[in-house]
């Protein structure tokens, strides 16, 4: 969330780029790790009901970070 809070229970759904759904889970904490084939994906994530989606490209070697903030804990 804004300001450094730290959210759980996300609601996260990764689609690759043929819009087939690679993951559906809920978040037990603020991270999530997932291992997925080089690609382009859209990661949607909802919580409180505010959804954002952020796209993502996984590379054949290394990892990718990415950040999702929501407007929550202000």
């Amino acid at each position: 969330g804004q300001g450094g809070v730290f959210l759980d229970d996300i609601h996260v759904v990764i689609t690759d780029a043929t819009k087939n759904t690679v993951l559906t889970t809920d978040t037990e904490g603020p991270i999530l790790m997932a291992k997925l084939k080089p690609g382009k994906y859209a990661v949607t994530a909802d919580v409180q009901g505010i959804t954002k989606t952020q796209n993502l490209t996984i590379k054949k070697s290394g990892q990718t970070n990415i950040t999702i903030r929501f407007p929550i804990g202000e």
